[in-house]
């Protein structure tokens, strides 16, 4: 098979600033003035950037698990599921590569390599499992040569009975084999294996230069630099300083698949690619030269994880995303490095939904620079509340963003305040080109006025046996429900085991009813919520083991430490974990539903062993039908680009755009198409995704996830047409609830005494 290079070159999109000079990576000595041709006039319009092409292999590249270029100048890329491809003219052609020992192993039996690596003798170098029995994981290394019959290195010596789990192979020939015990080793052909050295902790992206070893620990501290020959770890502050401030805590997916990568180039420095752009340090050197904007790339995407990327000759880069796409990137010193139009856009936390809005939008617009601030970056010192001050000061002076995503802003002051741009003509015309979901859209509408719309939306769910499930019409109705379900099943209701938890649950469905239309509070929907939400609580607690309390309660705080924020306000603890349900540990789910693999995990659940009766339901609470907006985006009244803003928005209301955010989009042909299965992984008729997990006594609990078609999504379209009500979290207020509820449901005071403990405590915020 040949794959022709279709590519559609993004010109624009990326930006070269690390010299100053408009030229190309590599082409200054680091810590040196940069020489060029062009003149000062030249210069000074800043001319020269790269420009991105971009290359679907998916259809040869199901699981991308590697890509390597050899001093000949043949790149391969492999295939987690034991496939390789080589291309000998830069990337723009591929075509299987023919190993027959790999082909014999994998006719054998099916295999998934963890990692996969070429060697410059055309051999490949993996660690997969390829036992026969599906309940054992047997990892093993192993080695495909050009000629001969496939080696597995099944009588290697590791630490403790460690399983091999990474494997590199340098220029020269050593391979070099890493465990899930940190160990790294150099092994020889022989099965004799010398330890190198013992890591601090677990780790991924192991990669191999002349005499540098580079991994990326768990811990997220920072990519460690081993020197082979030195015997001992390369102290590089400046490469530590760059990883901490851009990719604090940055993950990986197994050992292919990376949120930031990093290799070396053919002019011998390390380069480190994410979301901040490509960046190059000679290790040891005194600074990292930014050769591509993050911002203003395919970099920035969150979608795009790294499987790969290498410099090629004439300043080229190829990355391999995990997702099949390969991505070429050429400098273009003929078109100006920055874009002429800019866009500034606010949010007050970073949200990887929007940087691949903005990614795909600038792919589109090579024109416009889209400049994203945030006003909690990550690791920073700035609180909420500063944040908002900060932002306040700018708008009403006139200045600040041109677009603002609402989320997490006090919306309605505002709107009081006159500092949203009023949207409601905007809509009605882009209304007739755009199939919106009106409901959706319609309850923001403040006084009938439309002052921001969300870009896509979630929604509050439960589950639980039909018998139960059907009667949960409103909050008393389900506790009512929950009652008799736990007087019928024993063993716990729900996993929450905490006042706070229980009634953070319960908030997405009855919070909107909190408040008044004039602002005031609501008294009855209040005390209704905490007395509905106390019975639910006293079920759970009078089912629960002491041992799963405790467990529940050692998590809040130790969650709170690792990441700084309370783990029932986190957005983890909505997720709905269907294996518990199916594994028989909960017999009822609350959570949210916000992407299409999450309505899938929702209609499935009936479908799996055990389930059959289970009914999945909009929540009830005291404020109707709701839905809960997200990624609301209004306009500064006070922009200075109102036209280039709306024009903005419009992009971000299109099909395209709305899909590569991941969520349920408010375009009505966006949704249907975020509903279109995978071809390469959906089978009519069979599962499309399994996950596993064990219950406390080590039996295996399995999870079949069928993806959902056509008739199949009735009652979903159904629910997303007439939930009208919006959920707009108020922070503050919600956690005087919690506070004052708190006192009730332990017994600290009356029902009355909280609700005069919660005025006390708003008083002062209401009047606001």
């Amino acid at each position: 098979m040949k794959i022709k290079h279709l590519a559609l070159v993004l010109a624009g999109v990326l930006l070269l600033t690390g010299c100053g000079s408009g030229q190309a990576a590599g082409t200054a000595e680091e810590d040196s003035s940069a020489k060029t041709n062009q003149t000062v006039d030249e210069a000074n319009k800043g001319m020269g950037r790269y420009v991105e092409a971009e290359t679907d292999l998916s259809d040869i590249c199901r699981s991308a698990a590697g890509l390597r270029l050899t001093k000949d100048g043949t790149l391969y890329l492999c295939d987690a599921p034991g496939a390789v491809y080589e291309s000998t003219d830069q990337g723009e052609n591929w075509n299987p590569y023919e190993l027959p020992s790999l082909e014999e192993v994998v006719d054998q039996s099916p295999i998934y390599f963890i990692t996969m690596d070429m060697a410059e003798d055309g051999s490949l170098w993996a660690v997969g499992d390829h036992s026969v029995n599906e309940d054992e994981w047997n990892p093993q290394l192993m080695h495909f040569p050009k000629e001969g019959s496939a080696q597995i290195f099944d009588k290697l010596s590791l630490e403790s009975g460690e399983q091999p789990c990474q494997v590199r192979v340098s220029d020269n020939g050593k391979v070099f084999l890493a465990d899930y015990g940190a160990n790294i080793y150099e092994v020889k052909e022989d099965q004799t294996v010398t330890k190198v050295l013992t890591a601090d902790g677990r780790f991924s992206n192991l990669q191999i230069h002349n005499n540098l070893l580079a991994f990326y620990p768990d811990d997220g501290t920072g990519v460690k630099i081993y020197d082979l020959d030195q015997k001992e770890y390369v102290e590089d502050a400046v490469l530590d300083q760059f990883m901490q401030e851009n990719y604090p805590g940055a993950s990986s997916n197994g050992y292919s698949s990376f949120q930031v990568f990093y290799f070396w180039g053919n002019d011998d420095a390390f380069y480190v690619a994410g979301k901040s752009g490509l960046h190059r340090h000679v290790i040891g050197g005194g600074t990292m030269e930014e050769v591509i904007n993050g911002g203003l790339s395919v970099l920035s995407n969150p979608n795009y994880w790294y499987s790969g990327m290498v410099a090629l000759p004439d300043h080229e880069f190829l990355m391999l995303s995990s997702m099949g796409k390969l991505i070429r990137f050429t400098y273009d010193a003929t078109i100006p490095s920055v874009p002429e139009k800019e866009i500034t856009i606010y949010s007050l936390e970073e949200e990887d939904a929007l940087l691949s809005a903005i990614s795909t939008y600038q792919s589109k617009h090579p024109d416009v620079y889209v400049n994203y601030e945030v006003g909690m970056p990550q690791n920073s010192s700035v609180t909420k509340e500063d944040a908002i001050k900060n932002l306040n000061t700018e708008v009403l002076s006139g200045d600040g963003p041109d677009v603002l995503i609402m989320d997490g802003l006090p919306m309605d002051s505002f709107v009081e305040k006159g500092l949203l741009l009023d949207l409601t003509d905007f809509m009605q015309e882009l209304s007739t080109k755009i199939l919106l979901y009106e409901n959706l859209v319609d309850g923001l509408k403040k006084d009938e006025k439309q002052y921001v719309i969300p870009l896509q939306v979630q929604f509050p769910v439960v589950a639980a046996k039909g018998a139960y499930a059907n009667e949960m019409n409103d909050l008393k109705s389900m506790a009512d429900a929950v009652e008799a379900l736990s007087m019928a099943v024993p063993g716990d209701v729900l996993s929450t085991y905490s006042p706070k938890g229980i009634m953070r649950k319960f908030t997405p469905a009855s919070a909107p009813s909190f408040k008044n239309a004039d602002g005031t509070l609501n008294r009855e929907a209040i005390l209704t919520f905490w007395e509905q939400t106390k019975r639910i609580y006293d079920v759970q607690m009078a089912s629960a083991s002491e041992e799963k309390v405790e467990q529940y309660q050692m998590i809040l705080p130790m969650y709170e430490q690792e990441y700084g924020s309370s783990y029932e306000d986190s957005s983890w603890f909505g997720y709905i974990n269907a294996l518990d349900y199916i594994g028989g540990s909960t017999h009822m789910m609350a959570g949210i539903a916000d992407t299409p693999y999450t309505q899938a995990e929702l209609y499935s659940l009936s479908k799996n062993k055990g389930c059959e009766d289970a009914v999945v339901r909009l929540m009830s609470g005291t404020a109707g039908k709701v839905y809960i907006p997200e990624l609301m985006i209004g306009i500064n009244a006070s922009s200075a680009n109102v036209d280039s803003s709306k024009e903005f928005l419009t992009d971000f209301l299109g099909d395209e755009i709305l899909e590569s955010m991941g969520g349920f989009p408010v375009s009505k042909t966006a949704m249907e198409q975020a509903f279109v299965p995978n071809p390469q992984d959906y089978v009519e008729g069979q599962p499309m995704y399994y996950a596993a997990s064990s219950d406390p006594e080590g039996n295996m609990i399995e999870e079949q996830i069928w993806w959902p078609v056509n008739g199949d999504l009735e009652p979903f379209y159904r629910m997303v047409e007439e939930v009208t009500v919006p959920y707009v979290q108020d922070a503050v207020l919600e956690e005087a609830v919690y506070q004052a509820g708190t006192a009730y449901f332990e017994g600290a005071s009356t029902l009355e005494e909280a609700w005069d403990e919660l005025q006390s405590q708003i008083s002062l915020y209401m009047a606001e």
